[in-house]
């Protein structure tokens, strides 16, 4: 490819707008040799339309080498995605609406990466941010890792008679915020 061929894909990659009112930048404003203005870009890898900040260069130099991507649609094959390894973690805990916002799609994501990606439960209405490879190995919602009360899971349910001798009748109703701790000695 030459470089007039590269300057005019850069230009339809060229986020206008973001660019313009986040920036105050044309895209005449920027030479192919600029590698310190972080500016938007828009990825069209696969009609995505996917928006991420690199510098002139960088794209320049990623369009001289094939194509420029964002960071999201590089090509992962799908079986060394979190959506692969683990479909119920992501059908349970993946916020797909926050992650989307922030280009970030189980698809495309490594499950031992270390991006933080939002997670939520809808059955305990919790939401959180959490690293991926700990979506992997752990329940990221406090309610069900049982670190947290609920009102199934506390003092007053699995140990009804020490909950009684720990408080009078009047304060039972506290006993649903301690949890049971149990210690093999």
């Amino acid at each position: 490819m030459d470089k007039k061929n590269n300057k005019e894909l850069m230009s339809l990659m060229w986020d206008k707008q973001k660019n313009k009112n986040l920036l105050n930048l044309e895209f005449s404003d920027v030479t192919t040799k600029d590698n310190k203005s972080m500016t938007y870009w828009i990825c069209h890898f696969e009609g995505r339309s996917c928006s991420f900040r690199k510098t002139p260069n960088q794209v320049y130099k990623a369009l001289y080498q094939g194509s420029a991507k964002c960071n999201v649609c590089h090509e992962l094959p799908f079986e060394k995605s979190i959506m692969f390894k683990k479909p119920d973690r992501v059908a349970k805990y993946w916020n797909h609406l926050k992650n989307s916002e922030i280009n970030v799609f189980p698809e495309y994501t490594t499950p031992y990466s270390n991006k933080y990606v939002y997670v939520h439960c809808e059955k305990h209405d919790w939401q959180g941010k959490q690293g991926c490879s700990d979506l992997i190995d752990h329940n990221p919602c406090p309610y069900c890792s049982g670190k947290s009360a609920t009102a199934d899971y506390n003092l007053q349910v699995i140990f009804p008679e020490i909950a009684k001798t720990l408080h009078p009748e009047s304060m039972l109703i506290e006993c649903l915020f301690l949890l049971p701790v149990l210690h093999s000695f």
